[in-house]
């Protein structure tokens, strides 16, 4: 069985940068890195990328569609409470490891 790696981004807000906030994070991230560059190294490298929700908001909820277009494998759940997450990591995974069972 080939490798398979994983990226578990686990937000209660969007990446910063401009096109996801009006606030202060809207200047982008302070290492000078865009967003736009991890999809791009995320997706060169085959990392199969998994957004998990904390929160419900539309800021979140729009990271989520720009990332669902740019990357060629990605997932996204949300959860209420901290329990919930070992159990949605595992289903994730779960289901593209055995998706017969």
């Amino acid at each position: 069985m080939p490798t398979v790696r994983y990226v578990f981004h686990i937000a209660d807000a969007p990446a910063h940068g401009g096109e996801f906030d009006t606030g202060e994070s809207q200047k982008g991230c302070t290492c000078g890195i865009s967003t736009d560059a991890v999809i791009h190294a995320i997706n060169v490298k085959e990392i199969h990328y998994r957004l998990i929700k904390v929160t419900h908001n539309a800021k979140l909820d729009k990271m989520g569609k720009h990332f669902q277009k740019l990357m060629t494998n990605y997932e996204e759940t949300t959860i209420q409470k901290a329990n919930e997450l070992d159990v949605r990591v595992s289903d994730m995974v779960m289901r593209e490891l055995l998706p017969d069972a």
